[in-house]
């Protein structure tokens, strides 16, 4: 089940019952310009309601897409463009990580990096 924007999550119980197998977090407001729009200060309220309603089907997997930068750490380019210090980038993995490793089951690299509107840059330097 692809979730997006949380409007979803109204659903999670009746849902319950269709044997979903894995919720896939992209375009969910949970992407890392959403969690740490400004530098060093991190959100997590959405992510966590995510994770807190997953009790509804708790036999399922979540698997979390990366994609987009915020604005800070890309120099406020719109689109696909890379962080300009790949050390914010870390930062944001590790965090999310710490925080969320032992619920979330896969990582998903990127959403269509090969379309411009999610990746703007050269596929070397995804």
């Amino acid at each position: 089940m692809h979730s997006n924007k949380g409007h979803i999550l109204d659903l999670w119980p009746a849902i319950s019952k269709a044997d979903v197998g894995m919720i896939r977090l992209m375009d969910s407001g949970v992407n890392w310009p959403y969690i740490e729009a400004q530098k060093g200060v991190f959100t997590w309220a959405r992510m966590q309601m995510y994770v807190d309603n997953k009790k509804y089907i708790p036999d399922s997997k979540i698997m979390y897409t990366f994609s987009d930068v915020p604005g800070w750490a890309n120099g406020e380019q719109r689109g696909g463009y890379a962080p300009l210090d790949m050390g914010d980038w870390k930062n944001f993995v590790t965090r999310l990580v710490d925080k969320y490793g032992d619920v979330i089951d896969y990582y998903e690299m990127w959403n269509e990096f090969d379309y411009s509107l999610f990746w703007a840059e050269s596929s070397e330097k995804c």
